[in-house]
C-alpha cells in the first residue's frame, strides 16, 4: 500500500521542474502581452484622432458658420476630452494630445474665420520616448501639415 501511495505523489524535484519551466514561459509572455497593449493603445488613439480630424471636415462641409471652439465640431474630440487623454487650451482651438509620459504628444488646431479655415496637426517632441505616442506619430505620418478644411482651396 505504502509503494502505490509513493508513486502518486510529485518529488520535490518534479515541483521545481514545473515551477521553473512556468517562471520560463511567464518571463516570455509577460513582455508579449506588454507590448501587445501599447499597440492596442496606440491604434485606438489614432482611430480616435483621425476620426476627430474627419469630423471637423464634415462639419466645415456640412455647417454654414464655424468659430474657433474644436469641442463644437467633433464628438471624439469631447470624448478624448471627457477620458483626460486631450487637453483643451484657453480659447476652445486647440486640443493637445496626452499619451501617459508624454503631455504633448500632438495638438489639434482651427485657424481660420467664417470664410477661411484651417486645421493644424502639430507633432510633439516626444522628450520621453513615449511607446504610444512615438506609434501615433509614426502612424500620422511623424509630420506637421495644415489641412485647408473650410475656403476657395478645401478639398474633400
Amino acid at each position: 500500500m505504502s509503494y502505490l501511495m509513493q508513486k502518486r505523489a510529485f518529488t520535490i524535484v518534479e515541483l521545481v521542474f514545473v515551477i521553473v519551466i512556468i517562471g520560463i514561459l511567464a518571463a516570455v509572455a509577460i513582455p508579449k502581452l506588454n507590448a501587445t497593449r501599447v499597440d492596442a493603445k496606440t491604434s485606438v488613439l489614432a482611430q480616435k484622432i483621425i476620426l476627430s480630424i474627419n469630423e471637423i471636415k464634415s462639419h466645415a462641409l456640412a455647417s454654414g458658420n464655424l468659430d474657433n471652439n474644436i469641442t463644437a465640431y467633433s464628438n471624439m474630440v469631447n470624448e478624448m476630452i471627457a477620458e483626460g487623454v486631450a487637453v483643451l487650451n484657453h480659447d476652445g482651438s486647440q486640443i493637445t494630445i496626452d499619451t501617459g509620459s508624454e503631455n504633448s504628444c500632438l495638438s489639434l488646431s482651427l485657424v481660420g474665420n467664417n470664410q477661411e479655415l484651417n486645421l493644424s496637426v502639430t507633432m510633439g517632441q516626444n522628450i520621453s520616448d513615449d511607446p504610444i505616442c512615438d506609434g501615433v506619430q509614426k502612424l500620422l505620418g511623424n509630420q506637421n501639415y495644415v489641412m485647408k478644411i473650410r475656403g476657395q482651396l478645401a478639398k474633400f
